[in-house]
């Protein structure tokens, strides 16, 4: 009917009836009636009325008949789809149509409740094209006088409608500056957030209640962060200019975005083109180069001899530690947050284990080897250490606090941290029993709004009051500072800001920090309030975990998951003036936790820490307990990081069965597999994956050795050592996204990076391509374990390419690993992965690999932060005991 003009002979019908002396009610009705129902089906409707010249005649009979429920709800309900259109809706605001509807409404009574609910309709449909004048007109007063009258008189919650239509006229004023203003001027926040409050255990006004919550939400003032802006410390990077640092401290959203646009601008055929999708094999760098690699790659150039034995001298490393690219760290500097003055080194020689209750455990700072008198004076040095581990009576595997402590000496912080922590240094087991995901409260997040608004509304109820600042506390090893909100109703409450990665603005989402001196079961409400991920696994049954020292000196050192009351949502908070961050939006994560104990010492972590000198640790004791006959393991070093901490490559493959030349020849040309984990520091379940890589690969089970025997493992365990040390998200001490950085390394800004391609390259030139290339990753807003890998044809189909898929041909072998780990795994989601080459991620290690060094099975795993929703292990964390036939890589006792 619409298609064939219906809706024009509809309202000429009108505009020719409304022309006779005496309308007949009989034709007026049912015309009008079969106009709404034709309206609300015609999205030209209102300007299809407008050209006919039926807006004037539906108003003139709207003034005609003010004692008619008939015509004027009729009229109400054309208006209100007349005003739908933006350019009508104008022109009735013009006409004078706002007053008149709102002269229309009145306070709660249960007669003409017909015609208040058109009017509240129509109202806020022209509102939504005509705010200004309302707000000039001053009818936010009224409105919220009308709303608050009609929530105290509507107390069976029969008339919905009328109470949701006033707070749409409400919604749509807001949508001006000069509307939130006149919201707050009359005290709409109060109003709307008293009202809410009562009936909230009343499921029947949901709807009314979401609504109002949008409207204060959207006009809850801005704020700047509490304290200074956010920066993080200042790294002086090689061969540094003051234009250097300005660069890596100017905005780097506002970097990002540009660096995204012109990129896409460059590449924006990039998964539409078969030219471009096609591999492209080749050396980066000059195959002279490429031969100082042949020292990382001993298994080809060894003579063995099966009846040697490994030194069991603690102090000499069994293998030897071959530096290719040596930097200097003493020409790296830190500077001070906003300074460029380095910091004096003379009160920083010592390192701590610092916790309530029990004394300082001080070392001095050591030198890269530790010779037997050296460790002598360590040991008298701690003997408060020795102490409290003579009470450890279990035995962690692959753990000894002795080593950890020594691997934590030789560790170089780009900000000076001196500070271990007892986690870190005492070990822990895995729970002993399985954890679920929590369930998500009905209505919690709109509980944590409504106390963010009840700060605003009743703000001399809060006493905001700095209780740390890190930029005061400059050297102690906190990445947090916390702002106590100490209310009235809720006594202990603490806002906490997390620091951005070094030499950045952003990336803000790792924590890892210490309390004590709470008391027992009483609820500390914790909420970081400069999250920047729009989204997170904590909305889905994710916690954050506790490590307790009472626990641990108990003979439970756990990380369990806690916290009640878990919520993400975005916050009212912005950028600080001056912080360079446009249009910048924070997010708040919220969890409330009881301690069990008083007076304890607990350290809480956005997941499972897995530090750098843990890594190294455990690469120590592995290789210690290996049986050199059965397995061959040579821990190397690939490269010096920026700060000067070494970057370990591991090999491990099945010791030839003789010194026979065909054992020989058969060991020495098994195919290469590549692993490697942790280039975004923040992902330590990555960290987790890799230790039970390693521990399975070099075990006694029949998978593990017939690997061993079939292929050679080059691993790097640890992309981005700096950058785990240091506490960052994302980014490595040169402010950058070492996966962006794949196709161009810098041998001096990304030298893991840059050696790491170097390694795989020289594999390449000698005619031993890996078989398979996998870069561990976490993932913090999916569920389980999937890949991403790289295919022409699935990228073409998925880019609606005009390309005829049919005609290219493509080796299907990179779906084999992700076959067979879907029948293997429970954890793993085959659904989830994914082979699409987009442009965004042209530089990582997956894509490269694939497209320069010829790695058809290249992948990026990634593993979930919080659990499994298919399988064995649904609604359980990962935190749970897998077997290894389960957990693509891991061991039993990992995390």
């Amino acid at each position: 009917m619409i298609s064939k003009g219906g809706s024009e002979a509809l309202l000429h019908v009108l505009v020719n009836s409304s022309k006779t002396s005496a309308p007949n009610d009989h034709v007026i009705l049912p015309l009008m009636h079969l106009l709404v129902k034709v309206g609300q089906r015609d999205k030209k409707f209102g300007q299809k009325a407008q050209k006919i010249g039926a807006l004037n005649v539906i108003l003139s009979l709207l003034r005609q008949s003010p004692t008619s429920t008939k015509h004027v709800t009729l009229c109400l309900w054309i208006l209100k789809i007349f005003a739908s259109h933006v350019t009508t809706g104008a022109v009735l605001g013009k006409n004078g149509t706002i007053k008149i509807l709102y002269e229309l409404l009145m306070p709660y009574t249960v007669k003409h409740t017909k015609i208040i609910k058109a009017a509240t309709a129509a109202l806020s449909s022209l509102l939504k094209s005509s705010n200004k004048s309302a707000v000039n007109s001053g009818y936010i007063s009224g409105l919220l006088k009308l709303y608050k009258d009609w929530h105290q008189g509507d107390v069976f919650n029969k008339y919905l409608p009328i109470r949701k239509g006033l707070l749409n006229c409400i919604k749509n004023i807001t949508n001006t500056k000069a509307g939130r203003k006149a919201f707050l001027d009359e005290d709409g926040m109060r109003i709307l957030l008293t009202t809410s409050q009562v009936c909230l255990s009343s499921t029947s006004v949901d709807s009314v209640i979401n609504l109002a919550t949008k409207i204060m939400r959207r006009c809850h003032p801005k704020h700047h962060l509490p304290g200074l802006p956010v920066k993080s410390s200042l790294f002086i990077l090689p061969n540094n200019s003051s234009s250097t640092i300005t660069r890596y401290r100017s905005d780097g959203f506002m970097n990002f975005i540009k660096h995204s646009f012109t990129c896409s601008f460059k590449d924006n055929d990039l998964e539409t083109d078969l030219n471009r999708l096609q591999p492209m094999p080749g050396l980066d760098r000059p195959l002279e180069e490429l031969k100082q690699y042949e020292k990382l790659c001993p298994e080809l150039f060894e003579y063995f001899q099966l009846d040697s034995k490994p030194d069991e001298d603690f102090d000499i490393l069994p293998t030897e530690t071959i530096a290719i690219c040596s930097l200097d760290p003493s020409t790296h500097k830190v500077a001070e947050p906003h300074s460029y003055v380095g910091r004096s080194r003379e009160d920083l020689s010592q390192m701590t284990i610092n916790f309530e209750g029990l004394q300082d455990i001080k070392t001095q700072r050591g030198q890269c080897a530790c010779s037997s008198a050296q460790r002598e004076v360590f040991n008298r040095k701690i003997d408060i250490g020795n102490k409290l581990l003579e009470m450890r009576k279990e035995e962690i595997p692959f753990h000894d606090p002795h080593i950890y402590t020594i691997m934590a000496e030789k560790t170089k912080s780009a900000t000076d941290y001196k500070t271990l922590g007892f986690p870190d240094f005492w070990g822990h087991f895995p729970p002993s029993c399985q954890e679920p995901m929590l369930s998500r409260k009905h209505r919690i997040q709109r509980c944590k709004i409504f106390d963010d608004l009840q700060r605003l509304v009743n703000s001399e109820d809060v006493l905001n009051r700095v209780v740390f600042d890190a930029e005061v506390m400059r050297y102690v090893n906190v990445l947090l500072i916390l702002h106590s909100h100490v209310n009235l109703y809720k006594i202990y409450e603490y806002d906490l800001i997390l620091n951005a990665d070094i030499n950045t603005d952003d990336q803000f989402q790792w924590f890892y920090f210490e309390v004590s001196g709470m008391k027992s079961g009483v609820s500390y409400r914790f909420n970081i309030i400069n999250c920047e991920k729009t989204n997170s696994q904590f909305n889905y049954g994710m916690q954050p975990v506790m490590y307790s020292v009472h626990e641990a000196m108990s003979g439970r050192p756990h990380w369990i998951r806690v916290g009640s009351d878990i919520c993400y949502y975005k916050n009212h908070y912005c950028c600080n003036e001056g912080a360079g961050q446009r249009g910048r939006k924070f997010y708040t994560l919220t969890f409330t936790i009881s301690f069990p104990h008083s007076k304890d010492v607990c350290y809480l972590a956005y997941h499972y820490p897995y530090t750098y000198s843990a890594l190294m640790a455990h690469l120590h004791l592995l290789e210690m307990s290996l049986d050199p006959s059965q397995v061959y393991f040579r821990h190397q070093t690939l490269c010096s990081t920026l700060s000067g901490n070494l970057c370990p490559v591991i090999t491990i493959t099945a010791a030839p069965k003789s010194g026979h030349s065909k054992h020989h020849h058969q060991f020495q040309n098994r195919q290469y597999v590549v692993l490697t984990a942790r280039v975004h520091p923040g992902e330590s379940n990555a960290s987790w994956v890799m230790k039970g890589t390693l521990e399975f690969l070099v075990s006694n089970t029949t998978v593990a050795e017939k690997l061993r025997q079939l292929f050679i493992f080059k691993i790097v365990p640890m992309l981005n050592p700096d950058g785990v040390i240091n506490g960052c998200q994302r980014c490595s001490l040169s402010g950058e996204d070492l996966n962006r950085h794949w196709s161009h390394p810098s041998p001096d800004l990304h030298p893991t990076i840059y050696h790491t391609k170097g390694l795989l390259s020289y594999i390449k030139s000698i005619g031993r391509t890996p078989l398979v290339f996998c870069d561990y990753h976490g993932h913090s807003r999916k569920k389980n374990v999937f890949l991403y890998g790289c295919s022409i044809k699935e990228t073409l189909w998925q880019s609606s390419s005009c390309v005829d898929t049919t005609t290219v041909s493509e080796d299907s072998g990179y779906q084999i690993l992700p076959k067979v780990l879907d029948t293997m795994s429970a954890a793993f989601a085959i659904s989830s992965c994914s082979f699409l080459v987009e442009k965004s991620r042209e530089a990582t290690a997956r894509v490269v690999v694939w497209r320069e060094i010829g790695v058809l099975r290249s992948y990026t795993m990634e593993s979930t932060y919080c659990g499994c929703n298919q399988g064995n292990y649904k609604v359980f964390t990962h935190y749970c005991k897998c077997s290894e036939a389960d957990w693509p890589g891991n061991s039993k006792d990992n995390r």
